[in-house]
């Protein structure tokens, strides 16, 4: 069996409900946004 599923972001369109669904690569740890390195 697999560990790691593929991270799906879900995109909705405010006006038309339209949703799209765009796949990521496959990984263990996820962070939406996270601090950018800096130097």
């Amino acid at each position: 069996a697999k560990t790691t599923k593929k991270i799906v972001l879900r995109m909705e369109c405010t006006e038309c409900k339209y949703r799209k669904q765009i796949p990521l690569k496959r990984c263990k740890h996820f962070e939406l946004g996270g601090d950018k390195k800096r130097k």
